[in-house]
């Protein structure tokens, strides 16, 4: 099944604007975009990594053995 049926030169000229703006797009990824949803993130607790209530923190706490040592 060919997918690109014209001139080979386009299609990688083609493919290098693609590599390029990918490079462009992912090259930030670290990058906060918005500090004040990140602020708020990390107040909210979490068990596993997954947002919880803080009803469901409180029930989850009693259910865990006092001593984890």
């Amino acid at each position: 099944m060919l997918l690109y049926s014209g001139d080979p030169a386009a299609r990688h000229q083609s493919l290098e604007r693609y590599r390029d703006k990918k490079a462009r797009r992912f090259n930030n990824s670290t990058k906060v975009r918005y500090e004040m949803r990140k602020v708020n993130a990390d107040k909210r607790p979490r068990i596993k990594g997954r947002f919880v209530k803080p009803e469901e923190l409180q029930t989850y706490l009693k259910s865990m053995p006092e001593d984890l040592s």
